[in-house]
């Protein structure tokens, strides 16, 4: 999920992508509760490294 997630190099897609592939999983409720697609590092490119990691702990949390 984290190579689909990342597999752009354009950022402005990066928050859409990742909603895509939350989504895809049943995971939007989820996501919307813990605040995971909300934030400033979201039009901050140099944050990318910090959200994959957010994310990743994210999809830990709830794909077994």
């Amino acid at each position: 999920m984290i190579k689909e997630i990342n597999e752009d190099s354009d950022f402005t897609k990066f928050q859409g992508r990742v909603f895509s592939v939350i989504a895809k999983y049943g995971l939007q409720l989820e996501a919307k509760e813990e605040g995971l697609l909300t934030g400033d590092g979201w039009s901050d490119p140099e944050s990318k490294d910090f959200l994959l990691h957010k994310i990743k702990g994210f999809l830990d949390k709830h794909i077994v």
